[in-house]
């Protein structure tokens, strides 16, 4: 045994949080107020509706708006809920198999650093509601255009080389919003048709936009052997587009936004929050649930402060 496990419950249990550093609180809250962006723009949405009916099965409860919905992307959801089951039962009594994940000497490097290297100031965060596989070639697009002041009726074709992963994205236009968020070339044409990918653009009429699906047809995914060789570790593409009247534009090796490479603006992060937000719950209501998120890095901040805007009043 290394005395890893004590060294961890310590410092999950002891440390306050006057004694973790003002960047990673300040990063924690960012993290949470896109989360939140995201969990009240997707509430009237079929996933939210979906997640928040299922939330009142699973809990028994009769009133299907108790819960701020999720999206349940890969399982996040039932990963808190077995930690959660796991520290009730531990605390009940019950014992389980060894930590090896913690006491095991082959692991003991990873935890060397811990309470010196925060992980939390070193995660993205989405500036598309879209696969962050597509990102990169969204961001490719987007550059292109910006820098060369094209508007979308001068594009003739659009191709994109990336990694193998994204390259096997749902090729169509989507039927459904997941759909919608798994289509490499949907999203690309979303992006240069309105300069942005909005919650409206991966929902409802949105998903049958004549003026997406015409582009849609014009662009063209590969998988590049380089981009691939990068990948887990990062998320490359390469952008060539073609003008009406002849002209090419290369974007260049691209890494998706939004992570330590390219990170987002403070400023960014809130505009995004503020866009997803203010249409459902109102301005006025979004920014202080804005205000009371970003506070948390306060020494007198409360969970209670932000609770009455969250539910509804």
């Amino acid at each position: 045994m290394t005395g890893t496990l004590d060294r961890v419950t310590d410092f999950a249990l002891n440390l306050s949080a006057q004694e973790m550093p003002d960047t990673a609180k300040e990063a924690a809250a960012l993290m949470m107020l896109d989360t939140m962006g995201i969990l009240i723009a997707s509430g009237p949405m079929e996933t939210g509706v979906i997640a928040r009916d299922t939330a009142a099965l699973l809990y028994a409860s009769n009133d299907a708006a108790f819960s701020v919905p999720t999206m349940l992307h890969d399982g996040s959801g039932w990963g808190a809920m077995v930690g959660l089951s796991s520290a009730i039962l531990a605390e009940r009594g019950f014992i389980g198999a060894p930590a090896i994940t913690i006491e095991d000497a082959d692991v003991a490097s990873f935890w060397g650093d811990l309470g010196q290297f925060w992980q939390v100031e070193h995660q993205y965060v989405k500036p598309y509601p879209i696969c962050r596989w597509a990102h990169a070639a969204i961001d490719g697009v987007r550059t292109v255009m910006m820098e060369n002041d094209l508007a979308h009726d001068q594009i003739r074709s659009i191709h994109i080389n990336s990694f193998q992963e994204a390259a096997c994205l749902y090729a169509g236009m989507p039927d459904t919003t997941s759909q919608a968020q798994y289509s490499l070339p949907f999203a690309v044409a979303v992006q240069a048709i309105h300069g942005r990918i909005g919650v409206e653009h991966i929902s409802g009429a949105g998903l049958s936009d004549p003026a997406v699906a015409k582009l849609v047809s014009r662009i063209h995914v590969l998988e590049d052997a380089r981009h691939s060789a990068r990948f887990p570790q990062g998320r490359w593409a390469d952008v060539t587009l073609k003008s009406t009247d002849g002209r090419v534009f290369e974007s260049g090796d691209t890494h998706a936004r939004g992570g330590p490479e390219a990170p987002l603006s403070t400023g960014d992060v809130i505009a995004k929050y503020t866009e997803f937000a203010a249409p459902v719950v109102g301005s006025d209501r979004a920014d202080a649930i804005r205000a009371a998120i970003l506070g948390w890095v306060e020494p007198t901040s409360r969970l209670s402060d932000l609770m009455p805007l969250v539910f509804e009043p």
